[in-house]
């Protein structure tokens, strides 16, 4: 769903040459072009019959010459199951929550939302770009793979993601999500679900030692 407003974002109708596939005439029609393909990317991988809905745009997000902020994703929201195979009272993200039930569980709301950086097209002084490219091509010195980082941000709002603030250990609107449910600190064999607030904040700087610990993952 496009949440960027007329002339902006996604509908920037700034003229630009076609690039490594992407052959948008615009510079707002090759963003979404970018985003599109990330979304067949994961549409291809992932096993659920409810449509995904992803509110995306590209926003002006903090930049200058040594840091920039390349954008942003998560859940619109999350809910508590009681499906067969879910962990009672803790929190799922709406797209694996809908997946896990079968149908939408909030039907008034989507379910990702997603932002990347549109500073990278107005000037920031940062060294290195946007390649909107659809075939990985672009130079990883001096520029940066926007469907790789969509991959990545889509990520966050699958599911890859957790509620607890990690500077205090604080669990995210008072219940366990099931992300943290399965990250494990090696050095204590516990898992985030069975520590408490002080020793979540520790494990989350205990480079190393913290790992996500999902059958699948370990079985592969």
């Amino acid at each position: 769903i496009n949440s960027d407003g007329v002339g902006e974002g996604l509908n920037d109708a700034t003229v630009v040459a076609p690039v490594g596939g992407n052959a948008g005439a615009t510079l707002g029609a090759q963003r979404l072009n970018v985003l599109q393909r990330a979304a067949s990317i994961w549409g291809g991988i992932l096993e659920s019959n409810v449509t995904i809905r992803v509110q995306a745009r590209f926003d002006t997000l903090a930049c200058n010459g040594a840091s920039a902020d390349l954008g942003s994703g998560g859940p619109v929201y999350v809910a508590t199951l009681t499906a067969p195979n879910t962990i009672p009272d803790t929190w799922y993200p709406a797209a694996l929550a809908n997946k896990l039930v079968g149908s939408d569980t909030n039907i008034f709301l989507d379910d990702i939302q997603l932002t990347l950086t549109s500073t990278f097209d107005s000037g920031c002084a940062f060294p290195r770009t946007w390649y909107y490219g659809l075939d990985g091509a672009g130079n990883p010195g001096t520029t940066f793979d926007a469907v790789t980082v969509a991959l990545r941000e889509l990520a966050h709002g699958l599911g890859f993601y957790t509620l607890v603030d990690v500077t205090t250990g604080t669990l995210g609107f008072g219940k366990n999500d099931v992300f943290m449910t399965f990250l494990e600190d090696h050095s204590t064999g516990l898992t985030w679900d069975e520590m408490s607030d002080g020793e979540r904040a520790t494990s989350a700087v205990d480079s190393g030692d913290l790992h996500w610990v999902g059958e699948r993952v370990l079985d592969s």
